[in-house]
């Protein structure tokens, strides 16, 4: 008994199978655990509980892309997602836009600026020309046009010219007039002259002295009737009536008209010639209204005839029609030209070429508002490849810093060539995109910031520089003549106006009048450059306002007369002028350009007067010319 319950309570030995069972469920179970935690995360996200993004994402609290973008560009970003209503592809979400707090400019590495082939240069003001091309016709020189007209009715007895296209001289005759009426003044002049002869004895001088009136009264009627002075001198002499009288010719020329024949009866006014002179004449051109807006009175005009090849002919623009004709709408350009050798035929046609500034006459240069600084010479170029255009937008992206490009939204000027002239918008100096710029503006597009479709957020207003007026050079010319001395007049009224506000005084009506004079008379000078002009026309604008209302409204309209006067000195003295001008600014002037000049010191402020009478600085000092220059400066 004892054997067999030791035997019943041993140990049982293990089974082989359990084992390896139990190695094979365990990596099961963690592999139905996973697939069944990744179908609950996919089931999540369908149900929008989590979103694609991550926890990060949801944890930032889900926000939307708030700018969408056609991957073609058709259009602007759009607000809200959807199809290009262009070209029907899917909207993309702008990315990079989150994190790039510059919206108006394009961060590049060097290493992406080298693949994306981004090359600058620098924009640069310069003196640009361009040709005006036209085709004219040549046409008689109006105010060299004469016509041969009967004094008296009468028969043509011969016509001594009796061609047209036949040269005459001064003086020559051109008809034998046969005139009963002619006759019988030449006989009341032969017997007032027998009668005064005979009257020379009498004692009487009433008697004289009314022979003499009678006289000079058929003397004068013979005149009347188309005598010459050298027929009644001859008549006077020999005392002989003739009723055939020779017709001369008034001025010298070529006879373009024959309006009489032989043994025609003619009245009194009836014309028998018609004479021009063709030393000069006349190229008729027609152009548009902006290229006529380039063209100014007495400028160089080189002609071209297709019968003389290989000569060029000069002349000046000597009108220009005022209005535009309705029917062509084209403006009317008269140019004389001299005609050395008659060579010139009129009726024949002519290619003219007008060489001009890109800008009209005072337009303004590099987004210059104020019109004293507006020159017709040096404008602002770049290549024409830095400019983006669509539609009637026009951007440029300048490289501000290295690697940083910022859209500029610019006003374009004319193209000429492979150059782009810029109204305003850049600066002299600034390096422009000329290659790659496509890339630049694409980027920004993607981002959502300004760009060539949609430059309008990009258009900030320029802040007002503070700070003395800038003067871009200093080079003073000496005006000489008639100009020089207005010029110093002008100079010298001005500085009576400085000194009565210094002085807390109103501008007496005597020295307005005084700087508007002198600003008129500089005006009407023929050979003030254009430059010039616009500066002085400045100051006679405004020299009326220096005497109306109170003393704070002349110093308003102070400010635009120093500032042209500042220019003026910088650029022109007369010949007879005596010493500098020292330029002051004071930083206090409210709304700024607080600039003066002065023939000397202490400071004599003249925006404060007594408040702040010596408040400011001196800036320049305008030396006098060295050397004078007769008439225009160059």
């Amino acid at each position: 008994m004892i054997e067999q319950d030791v035997v019943q309570n041993a140990p049982t030995p293990p089974d082989n199978k359990r084992p390896w069972i139990g190695w094979v469920a365990k990596p099961l179970l963690l592999l139905l655990t996973g697939v069944l935690l990744i179908v609950a995360l996919g089931g999540a996200q369908r149900m929008g509980w989590i979103s694609a993004g991550g926890g990060s994402v949801s944890a930032a609290g889900g926000d939307k892309p708030s700018r969408y973008i056609c991957p073609m560009m058709c259009t602007p970003p759009q607000s809200e997602p959807g199809r290009c209503p262009v070209c029907g592809m899917p909207l993309v979400a702008a990315t990079g836009g989150g994190g790039n707090l510059d919206k108006l400019a394009v961060h590049i590495e060097p290493a992406a600026r080298r693949l994306a082939n981004i090359r600058t240069v620098r924009a640069k003001s310069i003196p640009l020309k361009r040709n005006i091309r036209a085709v004219g016709e040549i046409a008689y020189d109006e105010g060299s046009l004469a016509t041969i007209a009967a004094y008296v009715e009468g028969r043509i007895e011969k016509l001594l010219v009796n061609y047209t296209g036949a040269l005459v001289k001064q003086g020559d005759p051109m008809a034998l007039v046969y005139s009963p009426d002619l006759y019988a003044a030449q006989v009341e002049f032969v017997e007032s002259k027998r009668a005064l002869k005979a009257a020379a004895g009498s004692s009487l001088p009433r008697v004289l002295e009314s022979q003499r009136a009678l006289l000079d009264g058929a003397r004068q009627k013979l005149l009347e009737l188309g005598m010459t002075e050298t027929q009644v001198r001859q008549l006077d002499r020999t005392l002989q009536a003739h009723s055939r009288i020779y017709v001369a010719a008034p001025i010298g020329g070529t006879v373009i008209e024959r309006l009489a024949s032989e043994g025609q009866y003619i009245k009194a006014g009836q014309p028998i010639y018609r004479i021009v002179n063709l030393s000069t004449v006349w190229l008729m051109l027609k152009l548009f209204p902006d290229d006529a807006a380039h063209v100014r009175y007495g400028q160089r005009v080189e002609a071209e005839v297709q019968s003389l090849p290989g000569r060029r002919f000069s002349g000046r623009v000597a009108f220009i029609d005022p209005r535009v004709d309705p029917k062509t709408r084209t403006v009317a350009i008269r140019v004389v030209l001299p005609n050395h050798g008659g060579v010139l035929r009129p009726g024949d046609y002519a290619t003219a070429s007008i060489e001009v500034d890109v800008l009209p006459i005072g337009d303004s240069t590099n987004g210059a508002d104020n019109p004293t600084t507006r020159s017709a010479r040096n404008v602002l170029v770049v290549p024409r490849s830095a400019v983006l255009l669509a539609g009637d937008n026009s951007v440029v992206y300048v490289e501000t810093e290295p690697g940083r490009f910022e859209i500029r939204p610019v006003v374009l000027g004319p193209m000429t060539g492979n150059q782009a002239v810029i109204l305003r918008g850049i600066k002299p100096g600034e390096e422009v995109a000329i290659s790659g710029n496509f890339l630049i503006d694409s980027q920004m597009q993607l981002d959502g910031n300004p760009s060539v479709i949609d430059p309008s957020r990009a258009k900030i207003k320029p802040k007002k520089k503070k700070g003395p007026l800038e003067l871009d050079q200093i080079e003073v010319a000496s005006l000489a003549g008639r100009a020089g001395v207005d010029l110093e007049r002008l100079y010298e009224a001005y500085f009576q106006v400085q000194a009565t506000l210094a002085g807390d005084q109103m501008v007496r009506a005597a020295q307005a009048n005084a700087l508007l004079s002198a600003a008129r008379a500089l005006l009407q000078a023929g050979d003030l450059p254009d430059e010039l002009r616009s500066l002085v026309q400045v100051i006679a604008d405004n020299a009326g306002g220096l005497q109306e209302g109170a003393i704070a409204e002349a110093r308003l309209s102070f400010k635009p007369v120093s500032k042209a006067v500042i220019q003026l000195a910088a650029r022109a003295r007369g010949a007879n002028a005596r010493g500098p001008f020292l330029h002051f600014y004071c930083s206090m002037v409210k709304g700024g350009q607080g600039d003066w000049l002065q023939l000397s010191k202490p400071l004599a402020n003249p925006y404060w007067g007594s408040k702040m009478l010596r408040c400011g600085k001196q800036v320049h000092q305008l030396p006098v010319a060295a050397r004078p220059t007769q008439g225009a400066i160059r």
